[in-house]
């Protein structure tokens, strides 16, 4: 029996056609044993697509409207780069309704997403992380203040957005106030971090049924 898959992809954040663009690569390419749908998360609604058909769909169930059926989904892929997706909120509304989904959790997804507290979080287990200043906004600073505990260059990043989107490199004092504004309107808050000079390399860990873990192949960002 064919099982029905929702991708949910869109999001509020500035990658929304990333993210469209990902989950419809996604669908083409997915077991034929499911029925693929997008869920397409916006500001403004949140409807199906499949193929070129627009759909109705129902938040209270996670359901769609598709001619006179209403189809309940059974397995979540959430594709959503940044807000509501990274940070776990999707997750969090399909555990309500005991749907699985493949994505991390979300305590790993809301922790991880975050740039300052997951760099407080690994502070805790001894890791190095840069030296940083959290604002929030609407939060009063003093610029000088900030640059005298970091020093320049400085890397002013939005805490809760995806990508590179709002992060700006600060290398001088002038340069600070705007690219706060940039990151500001990506989040609700920043992180100030120092400059790190080295390289930096992504190391992708997965789980295999909760049997055990496997890591990739280390790779230069």
């Amino acid at each position: 029996m064919t099982k029905t898959l929702g991708i949910f992809c869109g999001g509020f954040s500035s990658e929304f056609e990333i993210s469209m663009k990902s989950a419809r690569n996604i669908a083409k390419n997915f077991p034929s044993e499911y029925k693929a749908y997008l869920i397409v998360v916006s500001n403004s609604d949140w409807y199906a697509l499949y193929n070129q058909d627009n759909l109705k769909f129902f938040r209270e169930d996670l359901s769609i409207q598709q001619g006179s059926e209403r189809i309940r989904i059974d397995l979540g892929l959430v594709y959503i780069h940044g807000e509501p997706g990274e940070n776990g909120k999707i997750q969090a509304l399909l555990d309500l309704h005991k749907i699985p989904y493949l994505n991390s959790g979300v305590l790993a997804s809301s922790l991880s997403f975050d740039k300052w507290y997951c760099n407080q979080f690994l502070k805790t287990f001894g890791f190095k992380v840069a030296s940083s200043v959290r604002l929030i906004r609407e939060q009063k600073y003093n610029a000088s203040e900030i640059l005298e505990k970091l020093g320049l260059p400085v890397f002013v990043k939005p805490c809760d957005s995806g990508s590179s989107y709002g992060i700006s490199k600060v290398n001088t004092s002038e340069e600070l106030d705007p690219a706060i504004n940039v990151a500001f309107s990506e989040g609700y808050s920043l992180v100030i971090e120092s400059f790190l000079k080295g390289v930096e390399v992504t190391c992708g860990v997965y789980r295999n049924n909760n049997e055990c873990e496997r890591n990739l192949r280390i790779t230069k960002s």
